[in-house]
């Protein structure tokens, strides 16, 4: 998607008949077209642009080279520019972490495991290789639950 937006006001006004405009502390959400990941899309002059890119160019005016606009809200259909404001990507993932959006657990599309199957494996007295060959992971998936750097969301007091 392009960092630019040569945009007329023909594309300026098709792209807020799009808007669902409430007041300024509501999220303001985009009903046109989506991406993959759900954040508002909006065509113009023959290239696909993000609509909170697009907000936040047209009420905070240029977004810094090597910045990305960050939803206050975490609604990635909302281009209410009260919610929008701009950082690294670093302070996106940061934003993640803090706000829970970090796919956890049976949450994370690539998990094997399920929450019982971990509370076993913590309880469980045998060997890696054995435990591993059982659940279908790596010894190595095995030690790192057991050191709690894996599927750190689960409470490991009370289990013995």
């Amino acid at each position: 998607m392009a960092d630019h937006f040569p945009l007329d006001m023909y594309d300026i006004a098709r792209f807020f008949s799009k808007v669902d405009v409430r007041e300024p502390t509501a999220c303001w959400n985009f009903l046109g077209g989506l991406s993959a990941s759900e954040y508002g899309t909006f065509s113009a002059i023959s290239e696909k642009f993000y609509a909170h890119r697009i907000s936040y160019f047209l009420f905070h005016g240029k977004i810094p080279d090597g910045l990305l606009v960050r939803h206050k809200c975490d609604n990635p259909r909302c281009v209410n520019p009260y919610h929008l404001e701009t950082g690294t990507t670093a302070d996106n993932m940061m934003d993640r972490k803090i706000r829970n959006r970090v796919p956890m657990g049976i949450r994370n599309g690539n998990a094997k495991l399920t929450e019982d199957s971990v509370r076993q494996i913590l309880v469980d007295k045998r060997r890696a290789p054995a435990l591993a060959r059982e659940y279908g992971v790596s010894s190595d998936t095995i030690l790192r639950i057991r050191k709690n750097q894996q599927w750190k969301h689960i409470p490991r007091d009370g289990l013995t």
